[in-house]
């Protein structure tokens, strides 16, 4: 009987650089499945090593180095966080976006309320000039900034509206911005944000929705992943050309939706008032780069929302038992053909 249970227990591989992952994943899933911490540099080395495991939980990068020799006995590949572009676009490459043999989960659910404090939290720091007295302080000088606005006076355009959009326009609504939001399908009544503004925008009407939803406000927050519709939609002038005058751009999506010089070019040319970024094409972002040093560009590098040990812990144990009941109802399958 003994070993009968042995073979029953589900292996799942944990191939993280996240900090205590794989106890805490371990303490939540004992009894039910055993947790292997394979080591990253090892696996730079020996790909082969995770071939063995029906379940393997890692963070996306490392999950490339395991990809091109993955065993058909693996199932289900579930993501540390929530960006799954280098992984579409090895499928892409290699022709299996239509027929994987695993399931593939992004990390979701718990993006949104950090996502919403950093946005908030971005907008009050630039309206009241926080940088600038952090610098006057240096210098020990008393220098009473400008006037400031104050949220309830300010307008956003949110582009993408998924859970991490929802819980943004909350933020931003409950302290009193007017929030228009960019969605590819209008939510269903009881997932509206109240008193939101949703702009739909499928495939078809995807740049007419987009002007649409960046007119006239204030501040323009991208939340939109990394996909083919996605990449450039922001470029070709249309940040500097359908932006209210002196916006601001809050990108904490993907770095690809506009390039670095047509975002400088709309910065120096006036049209954008400033740029708040915490997502770029490349990363790290290299230090010849001008964003560094441009007086209108705030820099945070990919910080704005984290996968916090815990928190991956948890949502990984709670979809665990819905793969070892169902794996078709895992939550935050990720379609490979649509990018997200």
């Amino acid at each position: 009987m003994a070993a009968t249970a042995a073979r029953s227990t589900l292996r799942i591989g944990v191939l993280s650089d996240i900090p205590k992952l794989t106890e805490m994943v371990s303490a939540r899933v004992a009894g039910t499945a055993e947790c292997i911490h394979l080591d990253t540099k090892t696996l730079a080395e020996r790909s082969e090593t995770c071939i063995d495991f029906p379940v393997l939980l890692a963070d996306p990068n490392h999950a490339m180095t395991v990809l091109p020799s993955l065993n058909p006995t693996t199932q289900w590949i579930s993501l540390t966080w929530a960006g799954v572009e280098k992984i579409i676009e090895f499928h892409r490459q290699h022709d299996r976006l239509h027929s994987p043999p695993w399931r593939l989960t992004r990390f979701a659910g718990a993006f949104g309320p950090a996502m919403g404090e950093y946005v908030v939290g971005s907008i009050i720091a630039r309206e009241r000039g926080f940088a600038d007295y952090t610098r006057a302080q240096d210098r020990a000088q008393w220098r009473p900034g400008p006037s400031y606005r104050c949220l309830n006076e300010l307008s956003i355009s949110i582009l993408g509206a998924g859970a991490i959009g929802a819980d943004v326009a909350k933020y931003c609504r409950a302290l009193g911005m007017q929030v228009k939001v960019l969605v590819r399908d209008l939510p269903a009544a009881d997932k509206h944000v109240e008193e939101v503004e949703y702009i739909a925008s499928n495939d078809e009407g995807q740049l007419e929705g987009l002007e649409k939803a960046m007119r006239g406000t204030d501040y323009i927050c991208n939340i939109l992943p990394s996909t083919p519709h996605t990449r450039g939609l922001l470029g070709s002038g249309r940040l500097a050309n359908w932006c209210k005058h002196g916006a601001c751009f809050i990108n904490v999506g993907r770095g690809d939706v506009i390039t670095e010089d047509e975002l400088i070019a709309a910065l120096n040319g006036g049209s954008l008032g400033g740029a708040i970024l915490d997502v770029f094409a490349q990363e790290p972002l290299p230090a010849t780069s001008p964003l560094w040093t441009h007086p209108s560009v705030t820099v945070t590098p990919h910080r704005s929302a984290v996968s916090f040990p815990h928190q991956v812990a948890d949502a990984f144990a709670a979809n665990l038992a819905r793969f070892q009941t169902d794996p078709s109802s895992l939550a935050y399958q990720v379609d490979l053909s649509r990018g997200y």
